[in-house]
């Protein structure tokens, strides 16, 4: 327009208001479009960590032997991916319908104006462009297939980051001089992660430079036919500005309608991985339309009973439980012993519904425990396992397990005393409202071992649930501590269901029962004198076990160094 005015001698005031109104017109949009880029970007990050909130979500709710498997592990990390590593394509969702809704009315002016010169160049740019979004979207697939394959390498890479940066295993790191060790495995996941990284990179500049050549041939051959049409005096100077414009204006309208298309469907590859994840169904029925409830007897649960019951973690391997026939009775308290490998810990994660048994069922007052509904078997459980965390807030709420507006402190202060920790407490300049883990907090405190497990124990109390397991909590304590600790569980526990299991058979002796385990199997029950009369396995380990502690304590008490 503005060549056209020159031609034809516009005064300067039309000048004047021609470019001011095209000036005003510019601002205004450049104003809206500010405006727009900035709610899109506060409702991308929205977008970005509701997803990530669900995945979260999902981790917590699937059940635990589907969260142990390396198949979830793997779509949960390629969602991860997604959500969090490579967030554009789903973000993009969001401004891409938009965009290309403006792409389009652009792409139809421009075509529209092309056309009345030339339809011919038109359908040639419009071939050329679909060319290069085919090519696109082949590179797309081609970096789906990419990243999804790399899932693994990636997962082990994070795995190793986590654990180098993990406070617990960087002493041993530091003593043991494994850095070098922790770097050359990092390297090695990461040069297989980026092999595929520059097999993607390069299939994507295979694109780029056929692109760039057809761009080449398409530009060429316009202002060939442009100027060929100027040279036979069919086009004016302005109108062969105006069509040049045109071109590259409809070009760029587009190839830009496409590449939004592009990242749209790459949002439908990560939607697609997203839905994979969050599609996975729990085994346990975790609805509320349950066939049966523990409310039907009184809300007691009156028995547990392993029924043949065999659990395979491979099935190319030895079955971990094999063939167990085992009955607990509501107020029984069983200890299981035996061996490491003997599947002490198996029982208990079967028992809690964690694991489901490959062979044979386990029967919760004479029903499957599968036919519970989940969360309510699961609030009947107390559980204190060797692993257990100690979470990064307040010592209320770490034994409530609950936020301190919903946490009783009445109850806390009685599971408090019950356990033996609230000598500890009132030491403490903030009483229970002390935050624990210290690497979270500057003001936060770090529990001795001992104390750990009186934390633990006060928040199994506050449970008040009917069935109380205890997974080797106290390993890392020494024999008189653990004796301890599991007689104060014992006169704190009357009249539950109780599940002890310790490699110190001292520590069990007051069970009504005590199981000993060997190769996934009962291989000898009774009470602690039974088994000593029967002189067996039992009998030999504890005599052994005796000695050595005996050993122990009198070479601590005659003033020698025990090594």
């Amino acid at each position: 327009m503005v060549v056209k005015g020159l031609e034809e001698k516009w005064g300067v005031n039309k000048f004047i208001i021609f470019v001011g109104g095209l000036i005003a017109i510019m601002l205004i949009f450049n104003l809206i479009n500010a405006k727009i880029q900035v709610t899109l970007q506060s409702e991308k990050d929205n977008y970005r960590f509701r997803y990530l909130r669900l995945l979260c979500d999902k981790k917590m709710d699937v059940d635990y032997d589907i969260l142990e498997s390396q198949e979830f592990q793997n779509k949960q990390k390629y969602a991860f991916h997604w959500i969090v590593e490579w967030s554009e394509p789903l973000e993009r969702c969001i401004s891409s319908p938009g965009v290309l809704a403006s792409c389009l009315v652009g792409s139809l002016v421009y075509g529209i104006a092309l056309a009345k010169q030339s339809t011919i160049l038109m359908i040639f740019i419009i071939l050329s462009v679909l060319t290069y979004v085919k090519l696109q979207a082949d590179a797309v697939k081609f970096e789906d297939s990419m990243w999804s394959k790399n899932v693994k390498e990636r997962r082990k890479m994070g795995y190793i980051n986590n654990q180098a940066m993990d406070f617990a295993v960087g002493k041993d790191i530091r003593l043991y001089t494994m850095q070098n060790w922790f770097s050359k495995m990092y390297r090695y996941f990461l040069k297989i992660s980026e092999s595929y990284i520059n097999k993607i990179q390069t299939r994507y500049g295979v694109v780029c430079g056929i692109n760039a050549v057809m761009v080449f041939i398409r530009d060429s051959a316009a202002y060939i036919y442009l100027i060929y049409e100027i040279a036979n005096k069919r086009l004016t100077v302005s109108d062969f500005v105006l069509y040049t414009s045109l071109v590259a204006g409809f070009s760029v309208w587009i190839t830009k309608a496409l590449e939004e298309i592009q990242w749209l469907a790459r949002g439908g590859y990560a939607f697609f991985a997203i839905r994979d994840c969050f599609a996975v169904e729990n085994k346990w029925n975790t609805s509320k339309e349950k066939h049966y409830t523990i409310a039907e007897n009184n809300g007691i649960i009156k028995s547990i009973e392993f029924k043949d019951v065999s659990f395979y973690y491979n099935e190319k391997e030895k079955p971990t439980i094999s063939h167990l026939n085992l009955k607990i009775n509501n107020g029984e308290k069983i200890a299981l012993v035996g061996l490491n490998g003997a599947g002490k810990t198996t029982i208990v994660k079967l028992l809690c519904g964690f694991y489901e048994p490959t062979e044979g069922e386990i029967l919760v007052n004479g029903k499957s425990i599968r036919e519970y509904e989940r969360e309510e078997y699961y609030s009947m459980i107390s559980a204190v396992f060797q692993d257990a965390q100690v979470l990064p807030v307040s010592i209320s709420e770490n034994i409530s397990s609950q936020p301190k507006e919903n946490t009783n402190m009445q109850r806390v202060d009685m599971c408090l005393n019950l356990s033996g920790l609230n000598e500890k407490i009132e030491k403490l300049k903030d009483g229970k409202d002390t935050l624990l883990v210290r690497e979270l907090s500057s003001k936060a405190i770090d529990l001795s071992g001992g104390e750990k497990q009186k934390l633990l124990l006060a928040r199994a109390l506050y449970k008040q649930s009917q069935i109380i397991v205890l997974d080797e909590p106290t390993a890392a304590l020494d024999p008189i501590a653990e004796n301890e600790i599991y007689l104060k569980y014992n006169s704190l526990t009357k009249g539950m269901m109780s599940l002890f299991i310790s490699h110190r058979l001292s520590s069990t002796r007051f069970c009504d029962r005590i199981i000993l385990l060997e190769n996934g199997n009962i291989a000898e029950e009774g009470t602690h004198d039974s088994l000593m009369d029967l002189k067996g396995h039992y009998a030999h380990m504890y005599d052994i076990q005796s000695r050595y502690y005996k050993k122990k304590i009198d070479m601590r008490e005659g003033g020698e160094a025990y090594v």
